[in-house]
């Protein structure tokens, strides 16, 4: 629930607007729609769509929602052949594009309520989603003696794991 918010401020305050935004308004009403790539699920969209463009009724949200994969090769090849279509972007590796000269920057009012460490110090991307990476590992095989203490724990070789008998176990 936490990023349908974060993405729902920030697809607002894409078209917020201020004295120094009528003109992008302006053209945003021509155009009459806002085409917005993502991976995120269809009932995590949808909300976020609706809020947008009751906000906004004279844009209609245009959503393209593909595995980031394609989202990533689709921008690319966008950019390539100077056919962009995307408004917004929602895509994990937002700074692989940013590499690749594909973003532009855009400073939303909204971003200064996220953590310095969510958002690209040239106004390229916003983080909106976090995840959680732990380690896991069977208690009944390996003994907590053997168990990795963190991620570069030298007993999470390329082989797996061992338990008490010397007796490999793949990483999961």
């Amino acid at each position: 629930m936490f990023h349908v918010l974060m993405i729902t401020i920030l697809l607002i305050s894409a078209a917020t607007v201020s004295a120094d935004e009528t003109e992008r308004i302006a053209k945003a009403k021509a155009e009459g729609q806002l085409v917005f790539y993502s991976t995120m699920g269809i009932d995590t969209v949808g909300p976020v769509t609706l809020a947008f463009e009751k906000k906004f009724p004279f844009l209609k949200v245009e959503v393209l929602r593909l595995n980031s994969e394609r989202v990533f090769n689709r921008v690319m090849v966008e950019h390539q052949t100077g056919k962009v279509n995307a408004d917004v972007v929602n895509l994990s590796v937002m700074p692989l594009l940013k590499g690749k000269g594909v973003l532009a920057p855009y400073r939303s009012p909204e971003a200064k309520a996220f953590p310095a460490k969510f958002r690209d110090t040239d106004d390229t991307w916003t983080g909106i989603v976090g995840n959680y990476y732990v380690i896991g590992y069977n208690t009944n095989l390996v003994p907590e003696a053997n168990a990795p203490r963190d991620w570069f724990d030298r007993r999470l070789g390329s082989d797996g794991y061992r338990d008490g008998r010397g007796r490999r176990y793949d990483r999961v």
